[in-house]
């Protein structure tokens, strides 16, 4: 076998390692994403405008004057990069490319996650749910995902596309909830899973322990979150992924690039749900 993978080999490696980076990520889908150039990437954001009674007529109409202020995302760069010895060149099968496809694809899903989550964390939102909202202090509860769902609404934030992201702890403690079991509120189907996909309006999220850091835990006290996708927003200015070969180590080099960075767009679309995992 040549010491150099065919061209065409390469280019499906990257092929594949792309799509299944794009098809692993868990929150990329829940937020807006825009591609950008530069280390920065701004979401413009408009207050709210109020009609007005109109004057007498045959005078100018009167402006909102709807102000405008952008938030700015700036981007980090992160690699994951993995060697494939040149004696172990024969055994570069699809089998092999199919592992290092999962491994590298998803180091790269779970930073974009986490580059997500940290936005989450960075939000000033003042939209907030104790951990004792059930009447005891407690891991993730109905009530919890009710008072979420009352603070958006409450807000007018857009019932559309809202996303709830638990810990499988936080998962485990609703199944375990009689009411949340019942065919009378939940898919019986996704429950006899293990899972719980949709609830209460929300595109339920569940993320486990991540070596990224995931849903932040201080003690036994772990952060959830509510939002909607239109307040949070991802910039991406680099997804790439190539394979060189490398003289020097004997070695092919497989590299997936990633340059991203995440905001909260609205502070009141996000509501930040603590839980008790003692």
């Amino acid at each position: 076998m040549s010491i150099q993978l065919s061209d065409n080999l390469s280019k499906q490696f990257e092929a594949e390692v792309h799509h299944a980076f794009q098809s692993m990520g868990k929150l990329r889908n829940s937020v807006r994403v825009k591609n950008v150039k530069g280390n920065q990437v701004q979401f413009p954001v408009m207050d709210k405008g109020s009609a007005v009674t109109r004057g007498l007529t045959s005078t100018s109409i009167p402006l909102m004057d709807v102000a405008y202020t952008p938030v700015t995302a700036t981007l980090a760069n992160y690699t994951a990069s993995e060697l494939t010895d040149i004696f172990e060149n024969s055994q570069v099968s699809f089998d092999e490319r199919e592992e290092l496809v999962k491994v590298i694809a998803g180091a790269l899903a779970r930073r974009m996650d986490q580059i997500i989550l940290d936005a989450l964390a960075a939000s000033a939102t003042t939209n907030t749910v104790a951990d004792n909202i059930s009447g005891a202090v407690d891991n993730m509860t109905l009530a919890a995902i009710r008072e979420s769902a009352r603070l958006l609404d409450t807000g007018n934030v857009n019932k559309d596309e809202r996303t709830l992201v638990i810990h499988a702890k936080g998962l485990h403690n609703l199944l375990a909830d009689s009411q949340i079991t019942s065919s009378d509120f939940a898919n019986i189907k996704a429950l006899m899973d293990g899972n719980l996909d949709t609830f209460y309006g929300f595109k339920v999220i569940t993320i486990g322990d991540m070596a990224e850091g995931g849903l932040p835990l201080a003690t036994t006290s772990r952060t959830n979150y509510a939002f909607a996708r239109d307040a949070m927003g991802v910039g991406v200015n680099l997804e790439r992924v190539e394979v060189n070969y490398e003289p020097a180590y004997g070695a092919w080099r497989t590299t997936g690039f990633l340059s991203a960075g995440a905001a909260a767009i609205d502070d009141s679309g996000i509501v930040k749900i603590t839980t008790d995992e003692t």
